[in-house]
């Protein structure tokens, strides 16, 4: 916020003479204010670009923590509802065939 009002009272000063008879300050051959909007400018697009590559590093973390934990999640549905269940029926089914080989086996004798 401060660049924004350093850059909007800058502005301001720099259009002051249009409106007054105010001399403006020089630096370097240019208007002090000129450079002062400029710089409040220039320093506000690296704060953005910088900020940018920080929320975009702080994202893809927090995504890949994200995709960690689902893949817990899913996990511990899928052997609690599905593999846990299909585990219980075949091992019903491996009986069942055991009952079945007993039972040829002893009609067989």
């Amino acid at each position: 916020w401060l660049i924004l009002l350093t850059a909007l009272g800058s502005a301001g000063w720099l259009l002051a003479p249009l409106f007054t008879s105010m001399d403006l300050p020089l630096w370097q051959g240019f208007p002090l204010p000129g450079w002062i909007l400029g710089g409040g400018v220039l320093l506000g697009l690296v704060l953005a670009g910088l900020s940018r590559i920080g929320v975009n590093i702080s994202a893809r973390i927090a995504a890949a923590g994200s995709t960690k934990q689902l893949n817990r999640t899913i996990e511990t549905l899928l052997v609690g509802a599905v593999v846990g269940p299909i585990n219980a029926e075949l091992a019903r089914h491996d009986e069942a065939v055991a009952a079945l080989d007993r039972a040829i086996a002893v009609t067989a004798a």
